[in-house]
């Protein structure tokens, strides 16, 4: 029986107007398990429909529920634009059935929040932060209370990091409000360890994967010293028929990158990064989607599944640092079922041609880095211990805390020594007072937790406002600001000249006006460095060893790159 058949009949109806016809692979495996309120680890390439393969059965099951004024899904993403893209994507279908869907994150006005205080969705998308405050709203908490299911998207992005282990306890934390087991649901579309994530998700989960490898093409090319790296992704942009998705390691080569393409082609070009506006970026996704642009410069900020239309290729402009990445982006072109995803990666030194053959050999096996482990990260726990004393009113038993902690991944093995070293310094630092077995929380207690809820490094970031629109566009650094920003200064963002006019130190704000001057400086943004796997750079060195050894000792990038030592790389190597 077809997948679809075993979902709900009005559901059915909707899904037909909508141009469901059938399922895919993995909505075929996956429908009937979700119906069955197991959890599950689904894994599948990009594009084959993850997503529908767990709303569709969670819809089927809220049209049997006698609902109520609650919240029953939570949909957690580790990207805002993510967000916004699941919304886009499922709120028609949710609302056609009757049902409230709607996004709430650091960027949802005050507006919205006090709005849906008072008249909650059936569905929540959220971001791992967002729910940090949620558990601690007086009023949102009592919605909280009715979930059911718990889906959890890129769980790739979150297991290695400390955003990981903070979610893991927030959902035990959940767990308690809720009074019952929810069903938790996890989507990946590339995982190195099948069991760690498992472990992350909860107790007891299966896995449905998708066997079908999108195994991509991607093709190596050296940019040499004599050549111009832009003109030869320009090339490359006209020789290509569809939409390009331009792949840089950090915002500023996004911004200059997108400044140095804009003279060279005749189509349209946006720039896409964290720094950017949301309305910027979201205007780029929505020029993007409707084919208005052909180029997308962008840096991991496009790098997960968020549906920006049909892109033909996908350019990595220098080595990625990391097969998953490389993986994840090249993933982004042809992302439909069956389709085979293609890409270049341009190489501009020796160090970065050989690493960027080892990463696509790697992506072309299937072998991607493990997972980045913090094991019981004490900051995460401390700032969970504030998050449950403040759920109780301030005052919350020793045993309470540990018994919903060693429930979380990660924490199964803490101890109860290394729980009360922890309040220690809690009460060291002034935050809560310790007596008789009970955590009680000091004034300052509040204000750490609030400022405390991400676990994204952060810095001090200035807004850049267009006086002549009113807009903002993007953001800065504050050491960027303090160093550089003075009146007349220009500088580049969102691929575009901008003049400064004031700096308003107080606000946070740089006011500045467009300028025809076609040079600007580059900002510089914290944070960006991507490491490099042991193993990987291990190979790299490798593969050094046998050029130097089929070569006889005598080679230079000259050498390396003659046809028939390049060839020799690209076939035995890939």
């Amino acid at each position: 029986m077809c997948a679809f058949e075993l979902l709900h009949s009005r559901l059915k109806r909707v899904l037909r107007e909508e141009g469901y016809q059938t399922p895919t692979p993995i909505q075929e495996k996956a429908i009937p398990l979700v119906l069955k309120g197991l959890n599950l680890l689904i894994m599948a390439p990009t594009g084959s429909g993850k997503t529908e393969a767990v709303f569709f059965p969670i819809l089927s099951k809220l049209l049997e529920e006698e609902v109520g004024k609650g919240i029953y899904v939570l949909y957690i993403t580790p990207l805002r634009a993510l967000n916004r893209d699941i919304f886009w994507r499922m709120s028609r279908l949710a609302s056609k059935l009757g049902f409230k869907m709607a996004v709430r994150h650091g960027d949802t006005p005050e507006s919205v929040r006090r709005r849906m205080a008072r008249e909650p969705p059936y569905i929540l998308v959220t971001t791992p932060e967002t729910l940090q405050f949620l558990l601690v709203g007086r009023r949102i908490r009592m919605f909280l209370a009715y979930v059911k299911w718990v889906i959890i998207d890129e769980v790739h992005e979150l297991v290695g990091e400390k955003r990981g282990n903070q979610l893991a306890i927030a959902i035990e934390r959940l767990r308690e409000l809720t009074g019952r087991s929810f069903q938790r649901i996890g989507l990946s579309a590339t995982i190195s360890d099948i069991e760690v994530a498992r472990r992350f998700i909860g107790k007891r989960v299966y896995v449905v994967q998708d066997e079908r490898l999108r195994k991509p093409e991607i093709k190596v090319i050296y940019v040499g010293e004599e050549e111009d790296d832009a003109e030869k992704i320009a090339e490359l942009i006209k020789g290509e028929r569809g939409s390009v998705l331009l792949f840089t390691n950090t915002r500023d080569s996004a911004e200059a990158l997108t400044t140095r393409l804009l003279p060279l082609l005749d189509v349209g070009i946006r720039v896409h990064h964290g720094s950017l506006s949301r309305d910027e970026r979201v205007v780029a996704e929505e020029m993007f989607k409707r084919g208005e642009i052909k180029v997308m410069v962008a840096t991991s900020s496009l790098e997960l599944g968020i549906d920006i239309g049909h892109v033909d290729v996908v350019i990595q402009y220098m080595s990625p640092r990391q097969a998953i990445k490389l993986a994840q982006r090249v993933g982004r072109s042809k992302h439909f079922l069956h389709g085979i995803p293609r890409g270049y990666i341009i190489t501009l030194s020796p160090d970065d041609l050989l690493e960027s053959i080892v990463l696509a050999r790697r992506v072309s096996n299937n072998e991607f880095e493990p997972f980045e482990r913090h094991w019981k990260p004490y900051d995460v726990l401390a700032h969970q211990i504030i998050g449950i004393a403040i759920e109780r009113g301030g005052k919350v038993s020793l045993e309470e805390i540990y018994r919903i902690v060693i429930r979380a991944f990660s924490y199964e093995d803490l101890t109860l020594s290394e729980l009360t070293y922890v309040l220690g310094q809690l009460e060291a630092e002034g935050l809560i007072i310790l007596d008789r077995g009970k955590v009680i929380c000091r004034r300052g207690s509040f204000e750490y937790y609030f400022e405390n809820a991400s676990m994204i490094p952060d810095t001090v970031k200035f807004k850049v406002k267009d006086l002549s629109s009113m807009r903002v566009i993007g953001e800065l650094d504050e050491d960027f600001v303090a160093l550089r920003c003075e009146e007349g200064f220009m500088f580049i963002l969102s691929g575009r000249v901008w003049r400064v006019v004031s700096v308003d130190n107080d606000n946070l704000v740089v006011n500045v006006v467009p300028s025809t001057q076609v040079e600007g400086a580059l900002p510089a943004w914290e944070g960006e460095m991507i490491p490099v796997d042991f193993k990987v750079a291990r190979e790299v060195g490798s593969l050094w060893r046998r050029i130097k050894l089929y070569l006889e000792n005598k080679y230079s990038i000259e050498t390396i790159l003659d046809k028939r030592v390049f060839q020799y790389l690209m076939t035995k190597h890939l």
